[in-house]
C-alpha cells in the first residue's frame, strides 16, 4: 500500500507539474508579447501603412536551418512515438483516401523517358518526371476521398500538437495517450483552420488569374504579363500576410482554456513587428521539404524504382510530424 500511494503522489506531482507548465504557455501566448508591445507608448503600428520600422523587443528568431534542424533532431530524438503516429496516418490513408490503389509500373515510366532522353540527361529528366507522379498520386481522386483527408489531417494535426507539447516539457507520452487525450480543443482547431481557408482566398484568386489570363494566353506582351504577374504576386503576399498569423493561432488555440478568437489576437500580438521574418520561415518550411524529399528520392528513383512509391508513401508519412515539429519550434521562440 505505501508504495502505491507513493506512485500515486509522483502521478500527480507530474500531472501539476505539466499544468503549471502547461498554464505558463498559456499566459505567455495570451499577454506577454501584448505586454511587450504596450509598455512603448510610442510603439503604434498598422499593416499596410507606410510608417517607421519598428524593431521587436523580444529576442532575434533563429534561422529557418536552425529551425528545420531542430524540427528533425526532436522529432529523431522520440521517434518511437512519432513513428507509431505516423504509421498509424499512413494506414488510415492507405485504406480510406487511396483504397490501396497504387499508380502505373513507375519502372515503365521512368525506362521510357530514359530512353527518350540519353545519358545523364535521361536520368535527371525520368526522376523528375516520376517524382511529378509521385506527388499527384497524393491527390485524392474522389470527393468521398478528399473529405477523409481533410479529416484525417485536421484529427492527426491534433496529435502532433499535443504531442510536441509534451515531449517539449520533458514528458514522453505513451501512444495510446496520444489518440485518447489530444483531441478535446477540436471544435476551435477547426474554427481556425477554417478562418485559414477563408485567408486563402486571395491566393485562389491568383491561381484563377493565371489559369485565366497566361496560361489560357489571353495576355500576350510583356507588359500585360508582367502587369497581371504583379497582380498574382500581391494576391499571394497578401495570403501569406493573413496566414503568418493564423498558423501560429493553431498551436495556441489548442491550449486549455482557449478560444479561437482569443487564440487570433495573441498570435497577432506575438508576430507583431516581426510578421515579415514570421512569414519568410513559414514559406522556408514547404521549400525545405520538397528540396530534401526530392534529394531522399532521386538515388531511389534511380536504383530502385519498384519500391519508389513505397518508400514515398513512407516518407510523405513525416512530412505531418517534421512539419508541425518546425512550426511548434517557431511558435515556442515567438513566445521568448
Amino acid at each position: 500500500m505505501p508504495r502505491t500511494t507513493t506512485r500515486k503522489q509522483r502521478s500527480q506531482k507530474q500531472k501539476k507539474a505539466q499544468q503549471n507548465a502547461l498554464s505558463i504557455t498559456h499566459k505567455k501566448a495570451a499577454s506577454l508579447s501584448t505586454q511587450q508591445m504596450t509598455d512603448d507608448p510610442k510603439a503604434k503600428y498598422q499593416s499596410f501603412r507606410l510608417s517607421k520600422k519598428m524593431k521587436h523587443p523580444g529576442a532575434k528568431l533563429p534561422s529557418s536551418f536552425t529551425l528545420t534542424k531542430r524540427a528533425f533532431m526532436h522529432v529523431w530524438r522520440y521517434k518511437k512515438l512519432f513513428g507509431i503516429i505516423a504509421a498509424v496516418y499512413l494506414l488510415l490513408t492507405l485504406v480510406l483516401v487511396r483504397g490501396f490503389i497504387f499508380t502505373a509500373d513507375i519502372t515503365v515510366v521512368k525506362d521510357a523517358i530514359t530512353e527518350l532522353f540519353r545519358g545523364s540527361v535521361g536520368q535527371i529528366a525520368g526522376s523528375v518526371t516520376v517524382m511529378g507522379l509521385l506527388v499527384g498520386s497524393l491527390n485524392p481522386q474522389t470527393e468521398v476521398a478528399a473529405l477523409y483527408q481533410t479529416i484525417l489531417l485536421l484529427i492527426f494535426s491534433l496529435f502532433m500538437i499535443w504531442t510536441l507539447r509534451q515531449t517539449y516539457i520533458g514528458e514522453a507520452p505513451r501512444a495510446r495517450d496520444v489518440f485518447y487525450r489530444s483531441s478535446y480543443p477540436l471544435v476551435q482547431f477547426v474554427i481556425v483552420v477554417f478562418i485559414v481557408s477563408l485567408q486563402l482566398i486571395p491566393l485562389l484568386i491568383a491561381n484563377f488569374i493565371y489559369n485565366a489570363a497566361i496560361v489560357s494566353g489571353v495576355v500576350v506582351s510583356f507588359a500585360e504579363v508582367f502587369a497581371v504577374c504583379i497582380v498574382i504576386f500581391l494576391l499571394a503576399v497578401w495570403s501569406f500576410y493573413m496566414i503568418s498569423v493564423s498558423m501560429v493561432a493553431l498551436y495556441i488555440v489548442a491550449l486549455p482554456d482557449m478560444t479561437p478568437l482569443k487564440a487570433l489576437r495573441s498570435a497577432k500580438s506575438l508576430v507583431n513587428h516581426r510578421r515579415w521574418t514570421v512569414m519568410r520561415k513559414v514559406l522556408f518550411l514547404p521549400i525545405a521539404l520538397s528540396v530534401i524529399g526530392f534529394t531522399a528520392m532521386v538515388p531511389i528513383i534511380i536504383l530502385l524504382p519498384a519500391a519508389a512509391e513505397i518508400l514515398f508513401l513512407i516518407g510523405s508519412a513525416f512530412i505531418l510530424p517534421l512539419a508541425h515539429s518546425y512550426l511548434y519550434s517557431l511558435y515556442r521562440e515567438l513566445l521568448g
